[in-house]
């Protein structure tokens, strides 16, 4: 059931209540488990300087029943906000022979749990499947503006646990791969578990220890997995929605989110300037019929580039694989510098189409990638063994 917190005092009775929930239903006369499934709502596990940032603008305000994963870390209860190479967090659920539901920190609970998962869209974004065991410290009931929907079920199983000094918590867990993309995608599937019976288990349940315990059998219960999987940082970018006409400065270490107002070329112009110790670069594409794009560019060096070619001056133009619907051209200024590469998975590779003339290197492309130039030909690093 989905409810809207209100304010923190709202969210703390809740805990509270929880608690008294546990204390009336799960007793000595309730000695048998039984697996029920997995949380509606996936979290997410973050730092805590990025969400500080976040609550500074009530429009992106996570809400109330933030738990805590090990040292200044966020496990965020949100309906979405998954980034790529992150993961989501379902908690798993078991109940007593009274119906109450309660988040699994027991191993004996999770060892006759089994699993296989179905994927009707976004399995390729999908890096592996598991279930892990995940300290959990601590809830948060700063009072943040809220203007979204939680799963209260989740938050008030969480609740339970830690009000009565569970640390650990079993989640099912999925790795998003980390792909470089500019666009949201879903992942949507069935995780489909049988849980195995298992009889005289001593088994801890939020603070109270139920000696020979049963777990009862469980065949074939099906789980829904529906999730958004968005860029990091997307909503945190500056000038989110920027419109863009013609012509537009694209500043190092900065994300953007940017929209088009022209069926035309537009430029966008990187490095130089004063200061600078960039050249200058530029990137003239069509974007009509162009959607939002979210841009990135950093100047990151790669280490391992750099160790292979000691004396080399270079400049890294690190872009984050932004994607266009036409092909522009990508032209960098070349001044004492005598060679351009694509970074691909820490190797150089050749940049198809590059021309240098005329201290400018020029060349085609739909697809903004990472970039080397330098004063001399590089060499790839060694591999590592």
């Amino acid at each position: 059931m989905k409810k809207l917190f209100a304010v923190a005092l709202a969210v703390a009775m809740l805990f509270s209540l929880a608690a008294v929930s546990f204390a009336a239903t799960a007793g000595s006369n309730a000695p048998e488990f039984e697996f029920v499934g997995i949380g509606d709502e996936p979290f997410h596990y973050d730092a805590v300087g990025y969400y500080d940032s976040l609550f500074s603008d009530p429009q992106y305000a996570p809400l109330q029943g933030l738990a805590m994963f090990g040292d200044g870390d966020h496990l965020m209860m949100r309906n979405g906000y998954i980034s790529y190479g992150a993961a989501a967090y379902y908690p798993i659920i078991f109940a007593d022979v009274n119906g109450y539901e309660f988040v699994a920190a027991d191993s004996d609970l999770i060892e006759g749990l089994k699993f296989k998962t179905e994927f009707e869209q976004g399995a390729n974004l999908v890096k592996d499947v598991s279930i892990v065991k995940m300290n959990v410290r601590s809830v948060v009931d700063t009072v943040f503006p809220v203007n979204q929907q939680a799963g209260l079920d989740e938050t008030t199983r969480l609740a339970a646990a830690l009000n009565n000094g569970v640390n650990y918590i079993y989640f099912l867990k999925i790795s998003v791969n980390p792909y470089i993309t500019t666009g949201e995608d879903d992942i949507i599937g069935t995780v489909t578990f049988d849980c195995k019976d298992d009889e005289e288990l001593d088994i801890v349940v939020e603070g109270t220890k139920y000696e020979d315990s049963k777990v009862l059998e469980v065949e074939d219960l099906k789980c829904p997995i529906n999730f958004p999987v968005h860029v990091e940082r997307h909503y945190t970018a500056p000038n989110v929605g920027t419109i863009v006409d013609d012509e537009f400065e694209v500043e190092y270490e900065k994300l953007y989110s940017l929209k088009f107002d022209n069926d035309e070329e537009v430029e966008l112009t990187f490095g130089g300037g004063a200061g600078s110790e960039q050249n200058e670069g530029r990137f003239t594409v069509d974007v009509s019929g162009q959607g939002k794009v979210i841009l990135n560019v950093t100047t990151t060096a790669n280490e391992a580039i750099v160790a292979a070619n000691p004396g080399v001056e270079m400049y890294f133009v690190n872009f984050n694989g932004v994607k266009f619907n036409r092909a522009g051209e990508f032209e960098y200024e070349m001044e004492d510098l005598a060679a351009a590469y694509m970074v691909v998975n820490n190797q150089l590779v050749p940049i198809p189409g590059l021309e240098i003339e005329d201290d400018t290197a020029t060349f085609t492309t739909n697809m903004l990638v990472p970039y080397v130039f330098a004063t001399a030909e590089l060499v790839n690093p060694a591999p590592v063994a």
